[in-house]
């Protein structure tokens, strides 16, 4: 196949502004349409994994709920649901910006294939530059996920307490 033919074009200025306009154009509307089916995706997900917890609950022992304090409940409906809504949008956003990754190095080995060679090689080594800092990174979500638990935990049973002591009008004393 000879791709000869594309150099043979006389590319103007306003013919090179037009077709970036348009490619700009076509990917703004590939990624809004495939985003769209990722939030609908999202929302799915999250009511899936809150009514199979609410289901658990449901068949749960007594014991169960004697151990656990009520806010862990109240957290694993809320904050870790959103948590894994979060993760299920950003591995779906990770596969469209390889895609987009792949035509765009496709694009540059077209055209330059040393540059792009080069800057293949800069990408590879970004990870192993940013190591330390996906490591804290990870660190801190993980310690945001339990410190989060703890703190809705203690402020759901201590808003219980507090129901109980408007209740009894203790709360003058």
């Amino acid at each position: 196949f000879n791709y000869s033919f594309v150099w043979a074009l006389e590319l103007t200025g306003v013919m090179f502004a037009w077709l970036i306009f348009v490619g700009m154009s076509l990917k703004s509307a590939v990624r809004w349409y495939a985003l769209r089916h990722v939030g609908y995706a999202v929302a799915e997900v999250v009511t899936d994994q809150r009514k199979e917890l609410l289901n658990a609950l449901m068949v749960a022992r007594w014991e169960h709920f004697v151990r656990q304090p009520s806010g862990h409940f109240v957290n694993a409906l809320g904050n870790e649901s959103n948590i894994a809504a979060g993760v299920y949008k950003s591995i779906a956003s990770l596969i469209a910006a390889a895609v987009q990754v792949v035509v765009f190095a496709g694009l540059a080995f077209f055209s330059a294939w040393q540059t792009a060679a080069i800057a293949v090689v800069a990408g590879c080594l970004s990870p192993l530059l940013l190591g330390r800092l996906m490591a804290v990174s990870r660190r801190a979500g993980r310690m945001q996920v339990v410190n989060m638990k703890s703190l809705v935990g203690r402020l759901a049973d201590a808003l219980g307490g507090f129901k109980a002591i408007k209740a009894m009008g203790g709360e003058r004393e």
